[in-house]
């Protein structure tokens, strides 16, 4: 699955960043993964979309987290 997960990435990379002008100017997570369900680029790296998903996931916890240290 790791190799599995490695060779999308690269391939999203090379495939998706360098060349899809919407992908360009994102403002986070949320803006990233609804982009690429609305071009249905999720389907072709499911993993990478499952990766965003999880970050997405953690991000807000997270933000809490640091919100309640700095109380």
């Amino acid at each position: 699955m790791m190799v599995t997960l490695k060779n999308q990435l690269e391939t999203y990379i090379v495939n998706v960043c360098d060349v899809d002008e919407m992908l360009f100017n994102l403002k986070g997570l949320d803006d990233l993964s609804e982009k690429l369900v609305k071009a249905k680029k999720h389907l072709n790296y499911s993993l990478v979309f499952r990766l965003v998903k999880f970050a997405f996931l953690l991000e807000w916890p997270l933000l809490q987290l640091k919100e309640l240290l700095r109380q």
